[in-house]
């Protein structure tokens, strides 16, 4: 990250585990963009961000249901 301003930067990380692969999500503040990294275990490395495109929510996290479908969800959707 580069740029960040005060009340900026990584905003509600949240660390998810799934099918042995380890998923953080997060809103950046300083660009106004969610991404997701992943890594193999907690302690990385982890892989560079993938941007969320046309999601515009903030404080999202990952619900991965019995059936094999994963969500997406923030502070006011829930995106399959």
């Amino acid at each position: 990250m580069t740029y960040e301003d005060i009340s900026m930067g990584i905003f509600a990380p949240t660390i998810r585990y799934h099918d042995g692969i380890y998923y953080e999500i997060s809103t950046n503040m300083t660009t106004h963009e969610n991404f997701i990294c992943t890594a193999s275990g907690p302690a990385g490395a982890w892989s560079d961000p993938h941007v969320l495109k046309n999601v515009d929510g903030i404080d999202p996290s990952l619900f991965y249901d019995e059936d094999g479908k994963v969500f997406y969800w923030d502070w006011r959707r829930i995106w399959q």
